[in-house]
């Protein structure tokens, strides 16, 4: 359960006993860090409580330069026009790194989704296990590496699984980087996954290394974005910017994505929304469904972080998706 630090259910002196935790913990962080722990340590998703409402604004966005209050889904800040055109990925939008190519390691555990089922649901002992097994095979390299870090995860398919449905990569990422990052302390500058028929998985991690190359893509965008992860605000922001962008053909879909964040964003926490309205690229999986984009079709998924010194919630997202063959 999430709380504002002064809610009054967690604070102050207890009703009944001495101790606020006895048989639970209390963690304190911020949200993008209690979500995650709530994922990879703990199992299942984190509810918010009803008393202080820790998941609602206390407060409309407004703008710095007018005081007005912004419409949902705008941006509150003065930024530019956001870009959103076929072609290249231009020089001055964050940029990309080169896809890892040394030396790969194959898993001994096949790679598993992100689960919010509750704790102890088998789904949830698989993926733990994965995540334990293959954080002691990377962990000792990672730590060797110098900054910044690069990982690639390749999803060997059995081969009646339908390649482009489902299997989103951004969620087997998502617990294998937010476990790698905890246990090492270190914070990768671009994590990559692929997904193939084939009966091996296999991971790298190595040293990141800037692509120099200009990017080519059927559609490249520069987005602005500065709502919450956590609130419909941000794929609002997101999907509006690309309403009119013409839905790539289908088949499989390479998309990369690189966050410029401020040190008060959680990166990892940024890429399901962000993937999530997108769907007037890679078109919905229903019509009448927002957030469900037909992302299991991306079979290439390059995401790239930028940090900024600043603290701010700003964000600004380069996307460049193409279709392969």
């Amino acid at each position: 359960m999430l709380h504002r630090a002064t809610c009054r259910t967690i604070s102050g002196v207890p009703s009944r006993g001495v101790r606020w935790t006895g048989p639970y913990i209390k963690l304190c962080g911020e949200r993008d860090e209690l979500e995650s722990a709530v994922v990879v340590e703990f199992g299942g998703a984190a509810e918010g409580c009803g008393l202080c409402r820790p998941g609602l604004r206390s407060a409309p966005i407004t703008s710095a330069a007018s005081g007005a209050v912004a419409s949902p889904g705008r941006l509150a800040s003065d930024a530019a026009p956001p870009v959103v055109r076929a072609g290249s990925w231009d020089r001055g939008w964050p940029a990309r790194f080169v896809r890892p190519s040394g030396d790969s390691v194959r898993l001994p555990l096949a790679p598993r989704l992100a689960s919010w089922n509750r704790a102890g649901d088998p789904d949830q002992l698989r993926l733990g296990q994965f995540l334990a097994v293959t954080a002691d095979l990377v962990a000792p390299r990672i730590e060797r590496l110098p900054d910044p870090l690069a990982l690639r995860l390749d999803v060997g398919l059995a081969p009646a699984v339908a390649l482009l449905d489902a299997h989103d990569l951004d969620n087997y990422l998502y617990p294998l980087v937010v476990r790698l990052a905890r246990l090492t302390g270190r914070e990768f500058a671009t994590v990559w996954a692929g997904k193939a028929h084939g009966p091996d998985s296999f991971i790298t991690v190595e040293t990141a290394v800037p692509d120099q190359r200009p990017g080519s893509f059927a559609v490249a965008g520069l987005l602005e974005v500065d709502a919450s992860a956590q609130t419909p605000a941000f794929k609002r922001q997101v999907h509006d910017q690309v309403i009119d962008v013409e839905e790539l053909p289908d088949g499989p879909v390479s998309l990369h994505l690189a966050f410029e964040v401020g040190r008060s964003r959680n990166w990892v926490n940024l890429w399901k929304p962000t993937i999530d309205a997108l769907d007037p690229i890679l078109g919905r999986s229903r019509a009448n469904r927002d957030w469900h984009p037909r992302d299991g079709r991306i079979v290439e998924l390059a995401l790239h972080r930028h940090r900024r010194r600043d603290a701010a919630a700003h964000v600004t997202v380069a996307v460049g998706a193409t279709a392969v063959s």
